[in-house]
Parts: structure tokens; C-alpha cells; sequence
């Protein structure tokens, strides 16, 4: 990067994090990010919810223009619109394929979470932690050294070192000599390097994913512009995939993707991170997010399989357009009208200015002999000559309960199940019921067993047996059932 005034100043006008930094309305933007996302361990949330959130915002953000005399006009939902429009572009706004819902999603694109840290680095730091940077510089060095040692003896010495090392703290122990604890100073001078770490694998995902994202807008205009053959193409997007992937942040994606798989490692890494953050001294040092941080690893790396996925998709698509070609014309209207948009999108023109109207054609028709004739019915006759009387008077609530209808919702269901794999990446049905217990009783689970195999990826283990408690009512009376079935894990459709 160039620091001489001609690239800083063409910086400025075109960086979207030095825009959202020199706008108006940045304290109230990073104000929603912060309590949308951040505050609340989100990578990605639905449309009502960072409504409800902005919403909150804005109503005290009132009281205080009421008492200056500022009249605040726009609503939360204006807000969201100008925030997620093609021209600014502070907030990604999609509609995930995967999911069932009608609403669209939010996340952050990687500009407006560098201007977050950016202003969240100028609060003064308690403590700053320089041991361990200097320390971990140090090992990379000798690391980037042994790596590069060409010499046996050398690399030898260095590892009967670090074993002779190792043999003397493990003979001081057998002594019953006092172990030696980290003091307070270089313990958090430790977990400050390890949270910064920690919070930047977040950005490195956001980073790749939008890095991914531009890829596919790519892909798609030159897929609608491609006048060579496909087998040049594919060639060219298989060498800016590896680009990425070769990426520093690419890397790190890639080798925390792996991690991730790792169950083994995933589960000691949890569980020495609930040991540290129980420790009194880490208390006041401890950053927002960072006792969710491994489900943020999680909700990054699945944004960034699902953009991979519409990759994919897209060249699927191209590869198989013979289908297309079938219809000459209106694969040429298509062809013209992709290439319009693109012209209008590189000429950077305001889209809410352009419009069209489309006369859709429309035939009626009305086929009389293809009714029915009228056929009369045949009557039926009851015979109730042998009904008897019951003595006793009928139980009207046992008469409600049989002839009562409950309507179990689907979409609502498959909403429940989202919203999980959303926070979470993969759950289970034991889970998603413990968060979102059942009405119904019996036929409400069957219910999501059937959306489970319909609409995600559903598989049954049959190691781990699971209980399922429902409560059910009954002539004003509450009964707790225990339901004992094979364990169904639960994941998006890839």
C-alpha cells in the first residue's frame, strides 16, 4: 500500500470502511452491528431479528433527537434497505437456498468489520500483552529456521535440546519439587495474544467468504459474456480458485476447516477454554464473543461451504445450458439483457432510477364439454332402529377431545430447525427439541421426523440412544412422557 496523497486520497473516496467511518449515521450503523452480531454471537441472522434489534436502537436514539429538536423520519426498515443497497453495500443482505423461510439474511461483509475494529481498537487497553508477541515472533523464527536447516546435526541437537528440556521438568515433578506456575502478569499477557488470535480466524473467514462471493458475481458475468469454449473457462476459474485457497487467509480457512472436522481436537480446545475462562484473573480482560467463539468458527466456515456450493452450482449450470440453447430467441433476449446489466452495473448508475414494465401474455380458456354431466347422487339411508340408550350421561370432554383437530405447521418446524443449524452449523432432534419443546406430543415429533429426512440432511446413529420428554394434557390433568429413540444428527443440504 501507497502512502503518498494521491492513493490515500482515492482511498477515502473509495474504501467502504473509511465510508461508513466519515458517514453520519456511523455511531447508529456500528451501534446495530455491535448488538445484532456481535453482542449476540452472530455470524449470520434472519431479517426480524436485526429489525427487532435496530429497532430498539432507534427508539432510544429518539428520545435523544426529541430533546435536541431533531425530528427522526426514517424507520428501522429504510435503514436496513439503504444499509444492504446494491450503492453501499454496509450489510450483505441474501436469501439462503437452504433455507424455507420467505425472509432474507444478514451478515457482515469484511469492510464494516474492519471499520468495527477500528473503532474498537481506539479504547484504551487495560492490559497489552508485548511478552507474548515478542515470544511468539521469536518461535517463528527458530520454526522458520529449522524448517529451512538443511544440516542432520543441527536439527538433531535442536530436538535432544527440547527433549533434554522436557525429561528435566518431568524429573523436578517426581522430586516432589514445587511446580512453577505462570504468574499473573504472563498469564494475561498470554490469553490477550490468544483472544486477538482468536477474534481475527472471525475476520480471516468474513475476509475469504466475500473474497469467495466476488468470485461468483465474477463467474456469473462471465458466464454471460463467454464467447470461447468451456473448457477455457473452467480453466480460468480453477486458477483464481486457487488464488484464494494459496491466500493467507485462504489458508487459515482451509486448516481451520480441518480442525473443525476434528472432533477429537474440537473437544480439548472447548474444554481448555472453559478451564481458562473460569479463571478469576482472565474475568476482566475477557472479550464480547469469546466464550461462543468455536460456534462463530462454525457459522463462518458454513457461509463459506454454502458459497462454494453456488459456485459450483453456477458452473453446473453453465456446463449443461445445451437445455437452453434449444430456444434460440429467448436464449438471446437473456444473453442481451445480461449483458445490459452489467453495463449499467460497470457505469455505476443509481438502479432505484431504472425501471420496466413487462406485458405478461395471458390465454383464457374455457372448455364447457369437458365438465362433468350431472349424475345423481345415490341416497343413503341410516338405519338407528337398533341404537341403544346409555344409562349414564356422556363425558362431554371426552367428546371434545376426540373430535378436536390440531394443526401441526410445517414451515414453522422447518423455521425451528434453521434457526438452529444457523447459531450452531450441525444439532441434533434432542436439542432442537430441548430449545423448542413439544405441543402435540407424539404427532408433533413424527411431524419432525418427516421434515428432517424432507428438507435436511438427517442421519440416524446408532450408538447414541437419546430420551425425548414431552409433557401432554388430559381431562385438566398434565402428564410427563419419556420417549427413548436412536440419536438423529441434523445438517444443511449440501
Amino acid at each position: 500500500m501507497n502512502f503518498d496523497f494521491t492513493s490515500l486520497n482515492e482511498l477515502r473516496a473509495n474504501n467502504l470502511a473509511w465510508k461508513i467511518l466519515r458517514s453520519d449515521n456511523a455511531p447508529l450503523f456500528l451501534n446495530f452491528i455491535h448488538d445484532a452480531f456481535i453482542l449476540r454471537d452472530k455470524a449470520i441472522a434472519p431479517e426480524s431479528e436485526v429489525l427487532s434489534v435496530l429497532e430498539n436502537i432507534l427508539f432510544y436514539k429518539k428520545d435523544l433527537d426529541n430533546a435536541k429538536g431533531i425530528v427522526t423520519l426514517k424507520d428501522a426498515k429504510s435503514y436496513l434497505n439503504d444499509w444492504s443497497h446494491e450503492n453501499n453495500k454496509w450489510i450483505n443482505k441474501t436469501w439462503p437456498q437452504d433455507s424455507q423461510t420467505i425472509e432474507p439474511f444478514y451478515d457482515i461483509p469484511p469492510s464494516t468489520q474492519k471499520a468495527y475494529d477500528f473503532i474498537k481498537s481506539l479504547d484504551a487497553q487495560k492490559f497489552v500483552g508485548t511478552e507474548s508477541k515478542l515470544r511468539i515472533a521469536l518461535e517463528l523464527l527458530k520454526e522458520i529456521d529449522l524448517g529451512t536447516e538443511t544440516d542432520k546435526k543441527k536439527i538433531l541437537d535442536n530436538l535432544y535440546e527440547q527433549k533434554r528440556q522436557i525429561e528435566q521438568k518431568i524429573a523436578n515433578i517426581k522430586n516432589n519439587k514445587d511446580i512453577t506456575l505462570m504468574d499473573e502478569h504472563l498469564l494475561l499477557d498470554r490469553f490477550v495474544q490468544f483472544q486477538k488470535n482468536a477474534m481475527q480466524i472471525i475476520s480471516d473467514f468474513r475476509e475469504v467468504d466475500y473474497n469467495l462471493k466476488q468470485l461468483d458475481i465474477e463467474i456469473r458475468k462471465q458466464i454471460s459474456t463467454w464467447t470461447g469454449t468451456k473448457g477455457e473457462f473452467i480453466g480460468n476459474f480453477l486458477e483464481s480458485t486457487g488464488n484464494i485457497e494459496q491466500s493467507a487467509q485462504g489458508r487459515s480457512v482451509l486448516a481451520f476447516s480441518k480442525f473443525l472436522l476434528n472432533s477429537e481436537v474440537l473437544i480439548q480446545f472447548k474444554y481448555l477454554l472453559q478451564k481458562v475462562l473460569s479463571l478469576d484473573i482472565v474475568q476482566e480482560e475477557k472479550q464480547e464473543g469469546i466464550e461462543n467463539i468455536v460456534g462463530n468458527w462454525i457459522s463462518g466456515n458454513t457461509l463459506i461451504r454454502n458459497t462454494i456450493t453456488r459456485l459450483s452450482h453456477s458452473l453446473r449450470t453453465f456446463i449443461d445450458e445445451d437445455n437452453i440453447k434449444d430456444n434460440r430467441h429467448i436464449y438471446s433476449l437473456i444473453k442481451n439483457l445480461q449483458i445490459n446489466v452489467h453495463k449499467i452495473n460497470e457505469a455505476n448508475l443509481d438502479t432505484k432510477d431504472l425501471c420496466c414494465e413487462l406485458a405478461l401474455p395471458k390465454v383464457e380458456f374455457n372448455l364447457p364439454f369437458e365438465k362433468p354431466l350431472y349424475s345423481k347422487e345415490e341416497e343413503v339411508v341410516f338405519d338407528d332402529s337398533n341404537i341403544e340408550a346409555d344409562d349414564g350421561e356422556a363425558n362431554i370432554q371426552d367428546l371434545e377431545s376426540l373430535l378436536q383437530e390440531v394443526a401441526i405447521s410445517k414451515e414453522e418446524i422447518r423455521e425451528n430447525i434453521n434457526t438452529i443449524l444457523l447459531e450452531k452449523g450441525n444439532t441434533n432432534l434432542k436439542d432442537i427439541i430441548k430449545q423448542y419443546p413439544l405441543k402435540y406430543g407424539l404427532r408433533e415429533l413424527l411431524v419432525y421426523i418427516q421434515v428432517c429426512n424432507s428438507s435436511f440432511d438427517s442421519e440416524v446413529d446408532d450408538s447414541i440412544e437419546d430420551s425425548i420428554v414431552y409433557e401432554i394434557e388430559r381431562h385438566n390433568n398434565t402428564y410427563t412422557k419419556k420417549l427413548t429413540m436412536h440419536r438423529v444428527n441434523i445438517n444443511f443440504k449440501i
